[in-house]
């Protein structure tokens, strides 16, 4: 799981190319987009050309009990997605779903989607989950559902103090109930050479030491290509930008067999 708090640091591409990456490599992934805004689900929809639609949504896995195995859908023989839905009117969605288990009790209400993905664990390599930039049931059950999480950190002085307060986040949620979480890194996020990027590359480094990954993703135009037209590696400035994404996957991945 990528994570800030705070929105535009790169949650959803970076969640988007480890998948992309990570499944060429030979690695089984699933994906969850575990956010209203279903960003992921469009950046991998038009990646792939695959616009279809699940025997069932999340939500209807979380409000009436159906499997979720019948929200999986395949992209490629090592790549699937449990997709995401947008708030709909007319049926619930996540956010409509996370205040209705607020009667719940807190170790059950942030619990419910690891005991779904649970069963699936054995089957892929990886189960990468997307969440929106907030710190609420949604995110409290994608954190309890996950084995390693990154820091994203995009280099600016806003998204430095948010990842601060993700940390704090982190650690209120390890505390009052039993996690199983391991902080794998810090990821920074559309670095420039800016006088704005140095310094706040120096603070993330001074503040998170050697937890901060040693490649960062630069600033590039090609990533607003990926999130709007979907990935792909058909030009020279694609070829470029997919060469510094593998650098940034792999050390989460080294990172991740260490660690987990």
């Amino acid at each position: 799981m990528n994570y800030n708090r705070k929105g535009g640091v790169g949650k959803t591409t970076m969640t988007a190319m480890q998948g992309y990456l990570m499944s060429q490599q030979g690695y089984k992934m699933l994906l969850v987009d575990f956010d209203p805004q279903k960003n992921l689900t469009t950046i991998l929809n038009e990646t792939y050309d695959d616009h279809r639609d699940p025997i069932n949504t999340m939500s209807n896995v979380l409000t009436r009990g159906k499997s979720l195995k019948s929200t999986i859908l395949s992209y490629t023989n090592n790549l699937d997605i449990i997709k995401g839905e947008g708030i709909q009117l007319d049926k619930d969605g996540l956010d409509e779903w996370s205040d209705k288990i607020g009667n719940l009790k807190a170790e059950t209400r942030i619990n419910i989607l690891n005991n779904l993905l649970e069963p699936l664990k054995d089957e892929y390599d990886y189960i990468l989950i997307d969440v929106p930039p907030s710190f609420n049931n949604i995110v409290k059950n994608a954190v309890m559902a996950s084995d390693g999480i990154n820091l994203m950190l995009q280099t600016q002085g806003m998204s430095f103090e948010s990842s601060k307060d993700s940390i704090i986040d982190l650690m209120k949620l390890e505390r009052n109930f039993k996690t199983h979480f391991q902080l794998l890194g810090t990821l920074l996020y559309l670095q420039d050479d800016s006088s704005v990027d140095v310094d706040i590359t120096k603070k993330a480094q001074e503040f998170y030491n050697e937890v901060v990954y040693k490649y960062p993703v630069k600033v590039q135009r090609r990533a607003k290509w990926f999130m709007s037209y979907g990935i792909d590696e058909n030009s020279y400035w694609a070829q470029r930008s997919i060469r510094m994404y593998k650098k940034a996957v792999q050390q989460i991945i080294e990172r991740a067999e260490d660690k987990l």
